[in-house]
């Protein structure tokens, strides 16, 4: 009966151990708790399931002043709002923005101008600046985007300067305006920023060339149909030069006129010089020994039946057998 009753007890003890270590074991399956990377936490993520997104962007790799931490996961996400540091034009502001981090800034635009943003980078880095009016950029939504390449021809053999020097001209309008400099480098880098107006290029180039132009050394130069100081004035084609009709996508040219847009008298050759192989003669050109072409601008044999004892190939004759010669 007494080992009966020892054989029960130690059967007991099993089956407590083993439900002990059923229940320790679900508890703790592997890789399946958050751990929190904030050890200043006041609890786990389950007792705080609603926590802001942007707040734990802004505690990792905002890189924005003020940002509270510096460690968190490489990926990295848009800024949070309150990352953003006013500005003033002409200041000039130094700041290290974390690997894959980011600098957020802001000012206020009173009035339509062109506004010069200057940086200094670090050779080798890659920055992206994203920039949007009146609302936060993201990587798809922004008004403007810069990329910044660490990256400059040396005019010297040697450089002593690790860093490099860019510059970016836009036409803003009144508003607030959001920036955000993405260091798209696991390092960090050191990156110098200012924003300064250009008067000189407001009044020279009016109205931003009305987004139909560039301004270029103060004056605006308009796209494609478009004209005028602003660049605000639409120029129609003249079809056709005014000496023809445009019949079914071509130009019909009237008695003395040829060409595409019939811009050319009768007697004038399409290419006046026949690539200088031939000369123009009433309006077509006579090509000389050895070329052919519209425009002479085909090689061709120097007999080109080859004396009928051969064929010509790409400005050579084959001879027949038999027969020999150049």
């Amino acid at each position: 009966m007494f080992v009966h009753f020892t054989k029960s007890i130690f059967t007991s003890l099993l089956i407590s151990v083993a439900n002990i270590l059923h229940w320790s074991y679900q508890s703790t399956a592997t890789c399946s708790v958050l751990v929190d990377e904030d050890s200043s936490g006041t609890g786990s993520p389950e007792s705080n399931p609603h926590r802001s997104l942007n707040q734990s962007i802004s505690r990792t790799k905002s890189g924005a002043p003020g940002g509270a931490g510096t460690t968190g996961p490489a990926r990295s996400f848009p800024p949070d709002g309150t990352t953003f540091k006013q500005i003033e034009f002409g200041q000039k502001l130094s700041h290290e923005i974390e690997g894959y981090g980011y600098l957020n800034l802001q000012f206020y635009q009173s009035q339509n101008s062109y506004v010069k943003f200057e940086y200094n980078i670090p050779r080798g880095s890659s920055i992206a600046v994203y920039v949007r009016r009146n609302a936060l950029p993201t990587h798809t939504q922004y008004h403007i985007l810069d990329i910044l390449k660490g990256f400059k021809i040396r005019n010297t053999r040697a450089s002593h300067n690790n860093n490099v020097k860019r510059e970016m001209t836009h036409y803003l309008e009144p508003g607030h305006w959001f920036l955000s400099l993405y260091n798209d480098d696991g390092d960090a880098q050191e990156v110098s920023f200012s924003a300064i107006l250009a008067p000189d290029m407001t009044q020279g180039c009016p109205a931003g060339c009305s987004n139909k132009g560039q301004c270029i050394l103060g004056k605006c130069q308009c796209n494609s149909g478009f004209g005028g100081d602003d660049c605000s004035e639409s120029v129609c084609p003249v079809l056709c030069s005014q000496r023809g009709d445009y019949i079914n996508g071509e130009c019909q040219c009237n008695p003395g006129w040829k060409g595409k847009e019939c811009h050319l008298r009768h007697d004038e050759c399409e290419v006046p010089d026949c690539h200088g192989h031939g000369h123009c003669t009433n309006g077509k050109c006579q090509c000389g020994r050895g070329y052919k072409g519209v425009h002479c601008e085909q090689v061709d044999c120097p007999h080109p039946t080859c004396n009928n004892h051969g064929y010509c190939m790409a400005g050579t004759c084959l001879c027949k057998k038999g027969w020999k010669g150049t």
